[in-house]
């Protein structure tokens, strides 16, 4: 009779082996001879991509899901929570870099609110609230306000309805030269990567431009933690 720990590590093989098989599938695709334009491709120096400030996930992993994205973004929007699912599954193995790519109206100011945020560890909470106000007045209003009092009422709102306490504090967070810098810091790496669509995910070494679906998404971390 198989007990339940052989079963166990057998269904665990195959597991490993499908993700794999749907990696090499999803590679051998997007490298085909006759593909004109690459969504994948390995970066020698991923390590220094992956260095932002904004992390979320294991202090030591295995895989590091590095992404260039604008808080903004429709597209970005649907890989944010296969991306942190996938995080949340292996707690000890995977970390999420968030590297602010701004492109949007008002993108920079939302991408200083986001690191604003994340020092008060409610970055998750806080893009959350964009995914939700992005299709309602919220985010539409704070694009075209130009009343500047207006639109740090709308941030002092946002901060506080995620559970940012002290919005005064916040609202000078966002106005902080080290923010700034931080922002610039993630522009730059972009520009260095040579980001030109958003999202541009890095999976250790390996780069996928643009949103691969949740599925591939899944399939290449798992690929990659089989492989560490």
């Amino acid at each position: 009779m198989i007990s339940s720990q052989k079963l166990l590590n057998i269904a665990t093989v195959i597991l490993t082996v499908a993700a794999v098989i749907v990696v090499g599938v999803f590679l051998q695709r997007e490298f085909s001879p006759g593909k004109k334009s690459l969504n994948a491709a390995h970066v020698r120096d991923w390590k220094s991509f992956a260095a932002g400030s904004t992390r979320i996930g294991s202090d030591s992993p295995k895989v590091v899901i590095t992404v260039f994205s604008d808080i903004l973004c429709p597209h970005c929007g649907a890989v944010w929570r296969p991306l942190t699912d996938i995080t949340r599954k292996h707690p000890r193995d995977v970390a999420f870099v968030y590297r602010h790519s701004p492109l949007y109206a008002r993108a920079p100011e939302a991408a200083r609110a986001g690191i604003c945020a994340y020092r008060e560890r409610k970055f998750v909470e806080i893009y959350d609230a964009f995914l939700a106000l992005r299709d309602s007045l919220g985010i539409q209003a704070v694009a075209s306000k130009q009343d500047s009092v207006g639109v740090a009422n709308h941030w002092a709102a946002l901060a506080k309805g995620v559970g940012i306490s002290d919005s005064i504090r916040f609202l000078s967070c966002m106005n902080d030269p080290s923010v700034a810098n931080e922002l610039q810091s993630d522009i730059a790496a972009g520009n260095r990567l040579k980001v030109g669509v958003v999202p541009t995910i890095l999976i250790n070494d390996l780069r996928v431009d643009g949103n691969p679906g949740p599925v591939v998404l899944d399939s290449l971390v798992r690929a990659a933690l089989s492989r560490e």
